[in-house]
C-alpha cells in the first residue's frame, strides 16, 4: 500500500495525509512517516504546508484535538482517557494541546457542549 514518494506528487501528499488521518492515535513522529514514505523529514512538513498549511506536529495536533472534542461530547470517557485514545500519552498533553487550539479545556469544552440533563445539547 505505501510505496516510496514521488518527489512534489499530488498522490504522494493525498496518501500521507490519509496516513496521518487513519494512524493519528499511533505514536507518530514526522521522522517515523517521513522514513515510511521514503521521503526527507524538511520534504514532509514542505509538501504538508502546502497542502494542508500545517507542518507535522500542528497538522497532527489538530487532527487529535477534532477527534477529543467528539469524543468529550459523544462519550462520558474521562479526559485522561480520551487522550490517551486519540494518541496523547497524558492527559497534560491534551489539556495543552486543546487549550492552544480551543482556548478552553477539555472539560470546559464538555461542559460547554452538554445540558444540564448531561445531553448533548
Amino acid at each position: 500500500e505505501i510505496s516510496a514518494c514521488l518527489v512534489g506528487s499530488e498522490m504522494c501528499i493525498e496518501t500521507v495525509v490519509n496516513y496521518i488521518y487513519r494512524n493519528y492515535a499511533s505514536p507518530l513522529t514526522a521522522k517515523s512517516v517521513a522514513a515510511k514514505f521514503q521521503i526527507t523529514v524538511p520534504k514532509l512538513q514542505q509538501l504538508l504546508v502546502e497542502q494542508v498549511e500545517f507542518n507535522f506536529e500542528d497538522f497532527l495536533n489538530q487532527i487529535r484535538v477534532n477527534h477529543a472534542c467528539e469524543l468529550l461530547i459523544t462519550t462520558e470517557l474521562t479526559v485522561l482517557d480520551v487522550a490517551l485514545d486519540v494518541g496523547y500519552n497524558s492527559q497534560k498533553t491534551l489539556t495543552r494541546n486543546f487549550v492552544k487550539l480551543k482556548v478552553m479545556t477539555p472539560s470546559a469544552f464538555r461542559g460547554k457542549f452538554r445540558s444540564k440533563s448531561g445531553r448533548v445539547l
